[in-house]
């Protein structure tokens, strides 16, 4: 995973900070440009991997900015200019007012994507269970709070969740977005939790950030904020449903069946996992699961990284139907949620920050 981002990120720092000296004129400046910008690139690269409690928020900030939106986006860009200026037309006089175009237009997509992902949308969902009293399931996924998290935007989708009235509350993993859990214990960012209202409680299941530290003191600090997790276990809401939630891939997962055997009643299931890997989803075709839910992808978060999370997953995103080998006429359903954080820059571009409602009839 390392050398998968790493490398190619390393690349692109070298080929971006060299297009961005035809901004300037003379040789010293050019050279002094480059070298700026490669420093500066390969700081904060050592700060996104080095960061610990003491390391500024904002300085975390800069570092996902730069290295995880302006420098592939802009190499991207510049790669391509290069090829339609220099195989179509051949002139190099282009290359100046083409990189000047391209930084604006980074800064112009970058303050639009920043606002664009604070605005969350809810998505309401019906299923019919044919339950004898109607349950509002509000599931919210991909949060990556961290140690400088805006603690407005945090309160803003508390108050979004608890104006649905939810019966109850399901986090689909990736609660947290830090290796450590101490800076986000230190800003009280996480204490949000707390804040939830829901009638009959808020669970929630293991996420792969929730593994990149120490997954124990993750877990047993999410269970002290009042979240019933369910890792690899079933659990029976007001004897009207079972969700069935499953560990990440990080974890030591245990088997499907195994998980099924221990349920106690033949309650309508919702299966809630983290990542739509299409194994995953194929082996819930195989359950008495009514209705699936994942996060993990968020769609991409912003475009071309959108295309890309299409091509590697058969579902990145939205509602589908898939037939049961064993029951036609009953398809699952499966909902694969963009979440309602970010990870990296807080940055959106041509995906959407969401809250899921289902009401289940």
């Amino acid at each position: 995973m390392f050398l998968f981002i790493f490398i190619p990120i390393s690349l692109l720092i070298l080929y971006t900070s060299y297009n961005l000296t035809h901004m300037v004129k003379g040789k010293v400046y050019k050279i002094s440009l480059f070298i700026l910008v490669v420093a500066f690139s390969i700081y904060s690269m050592y700060i996104f991997m080095a960061k610990d409690e003491n390391t500024s928020g904002l300085l975390v900030l800069i570092s996902n900015y730069l290295e995880f939106f302006f420098i592939p986006i802009a190499g991207i860009l510049f790669i391509l200019r290069d090829l339609i200026i220099l195989i179509l037309f051949r002139k190099r006089i282009l290359l100046t007012c083409t990189s000047y175009v391209i930084v604006i237009f980074m800064i112009c997509a970058g303050i639009y994507g920043t606002y664009h992902a604070k605005d969350t949308k809810i998505v309401p969902l019906t299923l019919d269970f044919n339950l004898k009293h109607p349950l509002k399931v509000v599931v919210v996924s991909d949060t990556h709070i961290n140690g400088y998290f805006d603690k407005k935007r945090i309160n803003r989708i508390v108050d979004q969740i608890n104006s649905l009235s939810p019966d109850v509350v399901l986090l689909a993993g990736d609660i947290v977005d830090d290796a450590k859990i101490k800076p986000i214990i230190k800003s009280g960012n996480l204490e949000y939790i707390r804040n939830l209202k829901a009638t009959y409680g808020v669970y929630g299941i293991n996420g792969n950030h929730e593994y990149y530290g120490d997954n124990k003191s993750t877990v047993e600090y999410i269970k002290s904020l009042g979240v019933k997790l369910i890792i690899d276990d079933v659990v029976d809401i007001n004897k009207q449903i079972s969700v069935l939630g499953r560990d990440s891939f990080h974890g030591k997962r245990k088997k499907l069946d195994d998980i099924l055997g221990m349920r106690k009643t033949n309650l309508p299931l919702i299966y809630l996992s983290h990542n739509p890997q299409s194994s995953d989803i194929k082996a819930v075709t195989k359950t008495p699961a009514k209705f699936a839910i994942f996060g993990h992808t968020h769609n991409g978060q912003y475009i071309p990284f959108k295309w890309i999370v299409g091509l590697k997953y058969a579902q990145a995103y939205g509602l589908r139907s898939y037939v049961r080998e064993n029951n036609k006429t009953n398809p699952l359903q499966v909902y694969v949620t963009s979440g309602v954080g970010t990870w990296g820059p807080p940055i959106r571009i041509g995906t959407q920050s969401e809250i899921v409602e289902i009401n289940i009839k």
